[in-house]
């Protein structure tokens, strides 16, 4: 087997800083989609970044196992496998039914000693920084708050679900499993952290009354509230068609988000004909007037 030595970020090897990633040059095993996602998302949540959850063997997802596996005392080669996805279950919590999360006086002061901790977003890049730790109604930690920066200075509230961030507490940093634009759609008007198995469902977002136009050119309607899935993520966004149309359910991975105050608008890389094929979602009310809806 040909190994080949990579520069990269040092990590902690065998106890001792290392320059290096060991990559190997083997061919990599038969791995399917959903393993691989499955790897990815389980890094996310132990705070190493893979660069998304696509199901693809990338070199970011590669550096992000390599990374792993140097932090455990593993010769770091970044090669996936449903070993190394085994010993991800066991290590990592991700968002579901069933879970007991950390309760008592001592997790919850250690869960306070992140607030500060900068939080970056997939990708890299400061999103904003830790601003409190929330705790449900029976004293369990329900989470934490994130402070996301604005331009120009100030903040908006952006609720994290207490799984992302168990596999994290020891870290110097927190990272989100969303880029920035997605941090900007969790920011939600109640502004404030909810279990993730009550966040999921559609929800109010501070992009309502947002310009949606399409890519192509032209203003097809405004952004009318987002569906947060189980795992508390964004998976669609609603587009009420102008003037007084229904909503139409726009895939997260078409939008992007631009602008900022009274100027943000978000763009959707989808054709007229494409939007008009969607099912429009059930009548709803408007979500306009909402506190903390879009300027």
């Amino acid at each position: 087997m040909v190994l080949a030595l990579a520069a990269s970020p040092a990590y902690a090897w065998q106890g001792r800083p290392n320059p290096f990633v060991v990559l190997s040059s083997a061919p990599l095993p038969s791995l399917s989609v959903s393993t691989v996602r499955e790897i990815q998302r389980r890094l996310i949540a132990l705070g190493y970044d893979p660069g998304g959850e696509d199901g693809m063997i990338t070199a970011a997802t590669r550096a992000a196992i390599a990374a792993w596996q140097g932090d455990h005392g593993e010769l770091p080669t970044g090669r996936p496998s449903p070993r190394l996805e085994r010993r991800l279950r066991a290590e990592s919590v991700l968002p579901g039914p069933g879970l007991r999360a950390p309760s008592g006086a001592e997790a919850l002061a250690r869960w306070r000693r992140l607030i500060g901790r900068p939080v970056v977003g997939m990708g890299g890049g400061r999103i904003g920084e830790v601003a409190g730790v929330e705790t449900a109604t029976d004293g369990a930690i329900a989470g934490i708050v994130v402070a996301v920066d604005l331009p120009g200075g100030g903040a908006q509230w952006a609720p994290l679900a207490w799984p992302w961030v168990a596999g994290q507490l020891d870290r110097p940093r927190v990272l989100v499993p969303w880029r920035r634009g997605e941090m900007d759609w969790l920011v939600t008007s109640r502004a404030r952290l909810v279990p993730v198995r009550s966040l999921a469902g559609r929800r109010p977002s501070w992009l309502d009354g947002a310009p949606a136009d399409l890519a192509q050119g032209g203003q097809f309607g405004v952004v009318d509230g987002v569906l947060f899935g189980v795992d508390g993520q964004v998976v669609t966004i609603y587009v009420r068609r102008l003037p007084a149309g229904p909503d139409f359910p726009v895939p997260r991975d078409a939008v992007r988000v631009e602008g900022q105050g009274s100027a943000t608008r978000v763009v959707i890389a989808l054709s007229l004909t494409q939007m008009l094929a969607l099912a429009p979602a059930p009548d709803s009310p408007p979500l306009a007037g909402v506190p903390g809806a879009h300027p």
